[in-house]
């Protein structure tokens, strides 16, 4: 089977994606959901310890299913399972990416609850023919919001249906370079996932880049402003921005509400920088932009700064 290939981009368009994400409230209406979630016990799936919440509502006029499970049950991350114990989503593998790994502690988790999700999917599969459906989720919740978007895309007539949008708040890595190119060969279905990450969060990077890869577009938010990106600029930025972690360091599920609610009233992203003529070209352009929009080139300029600094000192 031939894949449409994803164009090279003429224009950076992640400063206008992103403000565009905010400015619709997708990301205030889903980040509530998520939050009623964590405040209402009563709504678990499945029998896994890790207590995996959901929740549907009504939002306008698009459906919002929300899950939650705490990042605690992760383990330190960096357990993948092989694509050929997870055959439920073998329907991504091709001639060109034969195999794949997903993460053991976000697969673990969907088994738990994979009847009651069956029956979620079916519900969703019959109302996607005339409502729009927003699926989101938080840390290891998030994994399965986008292990549940994955799966109902696959089941969706794409000409009777309305294609759903999965945003995830810090949600792990999923999987591996085979996960990641298997997604990719389907560019609709991987423009529907938006990862929102946080610099100060610690989740998004627990697992390690030389065995996992992201996929999608990630939308990077700091107290600065917010900026999004595909691969494989997001790897190197996940890799660029992660927060120092100790050794035995417990796992806390970061809070993104006071970042939502500012972004919210602030998501005009006010461009301020002047580009030098190196930076003519509009997609470069556009990625320095966006880094200075969450602040990574001002570290970077503070960061060689304090390096001149240090190596410019002699001893007495």
């Amino acid at each position: 089977m031939d894949f449409d290939t994803a164009p090279i981009p003429r224009f950076n368009c992640g400063l206008d994606l992103s403000s565009l994400v905010v400015s619709s409230d997708l990301l205030h209406h889903s980040w509530n959901a998520i939050s009623e979630l964590h405040t209402d016990p009563r709504r678990n799936l499945g029998s896994s310890p890790a207590f995996l919440r959901y929740r549907e509502t009504q939002v306008r006029n698009y459906r919002l299913i929300a899950f939650s499970a705490s990042a605690k049950h992760l383990h330190g991350g960096g357990d993948l399972i092989p694509s050929s114990d997870v055959p439920e989503f073998r329907f991504i593998c091709s001639k060109s990416n034969p195999d794949f790994s997903i993460d053991r502690a976000a697969m673990s988790l969907f088994d738990s609850a994979r009847q009651d999700l069956s029956t979620l999917k079916a519900q969703v599969q019959d109302g996607a023919k005339s409502t729009a459906y927003l699926i989101t989720g938080h840390s290891l919740g998030g994994s399965i919001a986008s292990l549940f978007t994955l799966w109902l895309l696959d089941s969706l007539n794409p000409v009777t249906t309305k294609r759903p949008l999965c945003i995830t708040y810090g949600s792990p890595l999923l999987g591996d370079c085979g996960f990641q190119q298997a997604i990719s060969q389907y560019p609709a279905w991987n423009s529907c996932f938006l990862h929102a990450v946080h610099k100060d969060d610690h989740i998004p990077t627990i697992s390690p880049q030389t065995t996992y890869r992201p996929f999608g577009s990630y939308l990077f938010l700091s107290s600065s402003g917010m900026a999004c990106f595909e691969a494989p600029t997001s790897s190197e930025l996940l890799e660029r921005t992660k927060p120092e972690r100790r050794d035995n360091m417990e796992l806390v599920d970061f809070d993104y509400g006071p970042t939502v609610k500012y972004l919210r009233h602030n998501y005009v992203c006010k461009d301020t920088m002047k580009l030098s003529g190196r930076e003519t070209d509009s997609y470069k352009a556009g990625i320095v932009l966006q880094l200075t929009a969450i602040g990574v080139l001002q570290n970077e300029v503070k960061r060689k700064k304090t390096t001149r600094s240090s190596s410019s000192m002699t001893v007495p």
